[in-house]
């Protein structure tokens, strides 16, 4: 996670790995705060069982994603899935 306050000269950087805090430091960003979220279940096996296929599991992603989308169209959201942008939704009234 990568957040910063408008009112603040830099932001904070907040690594999270297999559920272990890795790392916490002050970088220089953009106001805002920006998730980046890979391989989330690589570790739950017992998940895995569970999982259909990659198009089904993508589109209960892009499901939820306009969700929330919709509920707060203040806010910027992008969604990338295999480094290639899905959606750029900016922030709008």
């Amino acid at each position: 996670m990568r957040t910063r306050r408008a009112a603040d000269e830099l932001g904070t950087l907040i690594r999270i790995e297999g559920s272990e805090f890795k790392t916490q430091e002050s970088i220089a960003c953009l106001p805002g705060t920006n998730f980046c979220v890979k391989n989330l279940f690589y570790n739950v096996p017992a998940r895995r069982n569970f999982l259909r296929s990659n198009a089904v599991e993508m589109r209960h992603i892009l499901d939820e994603f306009q969700r929330v989308a919709l509920a707060h169209p203040e806010v910027n959201l992008s969604l990338y899935q295999n480094d290639l942008e899905t959606y750029n939704l900016p922030a709008a009234n």
